[in-house]
């Protein structure tokens, strides 16, 4: 505990740490998370570019970005600035191909932590899928007007569900052309079993031993 008061480390589930590496967020970098509270992969990307790239910190709550910046306090990660806007209404302004870099962690059913929160299965509508998935889509089409040509933007949920993974990415390149599936640096983080044919990186609890995770890494052409 005193260490993670002192904010020398974290605790999280090992499929949350394969995200951020995804990226490979370096030094001088401008990057955004667009839906970064509380925290964790914001201040996992601002470590793994050694303290100096630039962090754009956004949400659609204050009260989660509260949370954020108290996480940010607490581990002392430089770079990082929060702002509120809800990235499933509009871009944000102005910065149409800013960012070399975009996370979006997306809002999900999450069910893929159900192992570790069981209740949430009880909370599981049959059109929650549906609905969110209207919600990532505008997301992830919001986000991408950040992107600068060249640059990457990270796709991600803690569900298993294809509605809310493959499907909202594949319904996006069809839209995009500009857009393309981009492979991971070095073959990326994880199990090797892990990346799918079309690119993707799945995490099963079954499988890998971890909360259930859904990845892709998207190259504006």
């Amino acid at each position: 505990m005193p260490r993670f008061w002192k904010g020398r480390t974290s605790s999280w589930n090992e499929g949350a740490q394969l995200i951020a590496p995804l990226l490979r967020p370096g030094p001088g970098e401008r990057i955004l998370d667009a839906c970064a509270a509380p925290g964790g992969k914001t201040t996992h990307l601002s470590a793994l570019a050694e303290g100096k790239a630039e962090i754009l910190a956004a949400d659609v709550s204050a009260l989660r970005l509260r949370m954020l910046r108290e996480v940010v306090a607490r581990t002392g990660a430089p770079g990082i600035r929060a702002t509120l806007h809800d990235l499933s209404r509009a871009p944000l302004t102005p910065s149409s191909g800013l960012f070399d870099k975009v996370l979006v962690d997306a809002p999900c059913t999450g069910m893929g932590v159900i192992r570790r929160n069981p209740d949430a299965k009880w909370r599981f509508r049959p059109d929650g899928p549906r609905r969110m998935a209207r919600v990532q889509s505008a997301i992830l089409r919001n986000a991408w007007d950040a992107v600068r040509p060249g640059g990457l933007l990270l796709y991600c949920t803690c569900s298993p569900l294809k509605e809310e993974d493959e499907e909202v990415v594949r319904a996006f390149l069809a839209e995009r052309p500009e857009a393309v599936v981009a492979a991971a640096p070095d073959g990326g983080p994880g199990p090797p079993d892990a990346c799918t044919e079309d690119g993707f990186l799945r995490l099963y609890p079954h499988r890998h031993g971890t909360d259930a995770f859904f990845a892709a890494l998207l190259r504006k052409g």
